[in-house]
């Protein structure tokens, strides 16, 4: 286990590709921009330096995922060693239910883009 400023991270976390290739082409489908400052990733989750094929997806950065959310993001979390990402839904103005597979994830990116996927869900 690496520990970095007090958060507990488990010693395989890719800090290269947070998502997989599989929650990426859940993003492009959802018309998650594919563009920024995250990495091109292949159908084997390998981080790609250029885009040669249509089996590349976009993997966006923390940050780009958090801003896509825009103010329906409320809080992200570490609980029992995984991350657990909640927002507010626009239209009843009440913290969206992400029990279950959404707005979780085994890393703050995929937690964060599960949770963008059911708030543009929910549009």
């Amino acid at each position: 286990m690496l520990n970095f400023t007090g958060i507990k991270l488990k010693a395989d976390y890719n800090t290269n590709n947070m998502i997989d290739y599989k929650l990426a082409k859940k993003l492009k489908e959802a018309g998650f921009e594919q563009k920024g400052n995250g990495t091109v990733i292949d159908e084997h989750d390998n981080v790609q330096t250029l885009r040669t094929s249509g089996f590349q997806l976009y993997s966006p950065t923390l940050s780009e995922l958090i801003e896509a959310c825009g103010e329906s993001f409320d809080s992200l979390t570490l609980c029992d060693g995984d991350w657990r990402a909640d927002g507010i839904d626009p239209n009843i103005g009440c913290v969206v239910d992400c029990c279950g597979e959404l707005g979780q994830g085994s890393t703050p990116e995929e937690a964060v883009a599960n949770l963008w996927l059911e708030l543009n869900k929910l549009d």
